[in-house]
């Protein structure tokens, strides 16, 4: 997800009808630039080479969504695809959760967070912690210092927890112990096909869980 404002103007983002590496092209309605959904740059035209900001999203159920967010609201629109659904995550090697951040590039493949849904690691000097829910097939981001001290966290029980605090995988907010009540600062990560993120970022250092 990315914001659609560029230069003090909004865009109006259209399907191109285009591929590039495989990748949905998007034309902007002002310029008619094309841009590459996976890289969110303008790739041709007037506004080439612009990059729009990444706004941090999640994949994840209207119900797990609806209770951390009980006033949220929703847009329903046309299916038109009915091949895209929760069943295509039941092959996980196809999919992976990418980050750039601090200049560093990684990815976290499905596949590994499936077996450690919850990842310490660090990112461009920074870190973070990668948490994954398999019922909801959403990974969410996370700085993991807060208070200027640095916490580890872990999966336990089905609870993500770290510095005696159980946390909410969606909001990253502690919901008891010594915690509670704060933030963990999200970062803005995507979940991508992982032939398309590795096509653009052949570099990208690719998660693997070291056993102690």
């Amino acid at each position: 997800m990315y914001a659609r404002t560029v230069g003090g103007q909004p865009l109006l983002f259209q399907v191109s009808g285009k591929l590039w590496g495989d990748s949905l092209v998007m034309r902007d309605d002002r310029t008619g630039s094309e841009w590459s959904h996976i890289l969110g740059t303008c790739v041709a035209g007037k506004l080439k080479d612009t990059k729009l900001k990444l706004v941090p999203s999640i994949i994840t159920s209207w119900k797990s969504w609806r209770e951390s967010h009980p006033h949220t609201t929703v847009s329903v629109l046309s299916r038109t695809a009915p091949e895209f659904n929760v069943d295509m995550y039941d092959q996980p090697d196809g999919f992976l959760v990418g980050l750039r951040h601090g200049g560093e590039v990684v990815a976290y493949p499905l596949a590994e967070l499936l077996e450690h849904p919850v990842i310490n690691d660090t990112v461009g000097d920074e870190p973070i912690v990668v948490a994954y829910d398999p019922k909801e097939t959403g990974a969410m981001i996370f700085r993991r210092t807060l208070d200027d001290a640095v916490i580890d966290f872990d999966a336990q029980d089905g609870d993500f927890t770290g510095g005696g605090s159980r946390w909410n995988r969606t909001t990253g907010i502690a919901l008891d112990g010594p915690h509670k009540g704060k933030r963990l600062l999200r970062l803005s990560a995507i979940l991508s096909f992982a032939n398309a993120w590795r096509r653009f970022h052949p570099n990208a250092r690719i998660y693997r869980h070291a056993e102690p």
